[in-house]
């Protein structure tokens, strides 16, 4: 996953892009226009997957819940619309021009927000 989520990275925040979604796209959006989301889609799906894997939570460890993953996923689209337009000096920034000019691990962080939570045009 961590190769993913950097080649997701590197890939888009190349000079010229090719990709043209990354100009038009909210990476923090968290709903499709019929009300589902991308977490609504495989939150299950990865649930059901890690039953029989245990996660460190804490001081314990434990089979991930439904409960923790959203969880964890509003933790991660809090994460992405802490970065993304957040500041007076990027409200009208693009998802490209905060992945070209925020320093390397911000940058990493929004596309990782983006590939894991995003309800918007790339993960349709």
């Amino acid at each position: 996953p961590f190769e993913m989520v950097l080649s997701n990275y590197l890939y888009h925040s190349q000079d010229p892009t090719p990709e043209n979604w990354v100009h038009e796209d909210d990476p923090c959006r968290e709903l499709y226009e019929d009300g589902a989301s991308l977490g609504s889609h495989v939150l299950m799906t990865v649930v059901s997957g890690l039953q029989n894997h245990s996660v460190v939570l804490g001081d314990t460890t434990k089979a991930m819940s439904l409960d923790t993953a959203q969880q964890n996923l509003f933790n991660i689209t809090n994460m992405c619309h802490s970065l993304y337009q957040s500041n007076q000096s990027t409200k009208n920034k693009t998802f490209y021009e905060h992945l070209r000019f925020f320093n390397e691990w911000d940058g990493l962080r929004l596309a990782s927000a983006q590939m894991i939570a995003s309800s918007g045009v790339a993960n349709k």
